[in-house]
């Protein structure tokens, strides 16, 4: 008697046990950027000739006082929607006397800024980020009365800190029949694999994470990426796809030269010849 009440408590606590889901670890895994960022440098010459000057491909000679431009050259494929992404551009130890309007479209954006080197030591940096989706706009998620958060028809009920305390599908408590099987029928169950698999992870009988932030972040798409021109140590910038472009000159020259790009690699840059 003894064996079948044991049998039947643990057949009833089977079928009451809630199913849980191992989350996300916190660091969602890198996206690829379809986008391109880098830098290009140009130093002001002076053509003694002509009584004016002009600026050329910057030459790794730098000093306080140095005036530069800096071109940083973003890349747009189709099929990106411009409207989430952010440029950003900073500079530490070089004062910007003019700088662009940071408005961004499909194919090659060029924004040119100018000025100079308070220090022999400078740093430019391009970021281009990518916010991603939030969860209200991705596809296969919601947000249910009483913050349920739902991805197709698995829903995650969490409680202030964000920890699973419960899974639901269609609204209803999902649990396990009295063999251990899911309570679902066999399309069901294929659907809960496909969502699982959308996840990136699978049920099992440990407690896991799931919030809006973590959504936003493993299926929201965002992404980063920046170019860094450093001047008196080691330059380094991403790499730059689409044609060439010329940088507007100052002086009266017959020819423009040529977009130069950095390659994304240590150029050492040092000197000590005074620039104006």
């Amino acid at each position: 008697m003894k064996k079948i009440y044991a049998a039947l408590v643990a057949a009833l606590l089977l079928i009451a046990a809630p199913v849980h889901a191992v989350g996300w670890e916190p660091e969602a895994p890198e996206a690829t950027p379809p986008c391109t960022i880098g830098i290009s440098l140009y130093e002001y010459s002076q053509t003694v000739q002509l009584g004016g000057g002009y600026y050329k491909p910057f030459g790794g000679e730098a000093q306080k006082g140095t005036m530069l431009r800096a071109l940083v050259a973003v890349h747009i494929p189709e099929g990106v929607d411009v409207s989430r992404l952010d440029l950003k551009i900073s500079a530490t130890g070089f004062e910007i006397t003019e700088a662009p309007a940071l408005a961004l479209a499909v194919g090659r954006n060029d924004f040119l800024l100018a000025g100079y080197l308070t220090q022999s030591a400078a740093t430019i940096k391009a970021e281009l980020i990518y916010k991603g989706l939030t969860v209200e706009e991705l596809p296969r998620v919601s947000v249910t009365e009483g913050g349920v958060l739902n991805v197709d028809r698995l829903g995650f009920v969490t409680d202030a800190k964000d920890k699973i305390t419960g899974l639901l599908f269609d609204g209803e408590p999902l649990g396990r029949t009295l063999s251990g099987e899911l309570d679902l029928s066999e399309a069901e169950q294929r659907e809960l694999s496909e969502t699982l698999s959308y996840l990136g992870f699978k049920l099992d009988g440990s407690l896991g994470y799931m919030n809006r932030a973590l959504i936003e972040k493993h299926l929201g798409g965002a992404w980063a990426i920046s170019a860094t021109a450093r001047l008196g140590a080691t330059s380094i910038t991403g790499p730059v796809s689409g044609p060439a472009a010329a940088i507007p000159q100052t002086g009266a020259v017959s020819c423009a030269p040529a977009l130069f790009i950095i390659p994304a690699a240590a150029l050492a840059v040092a000197g000590k010849k005074r620039r104006r």
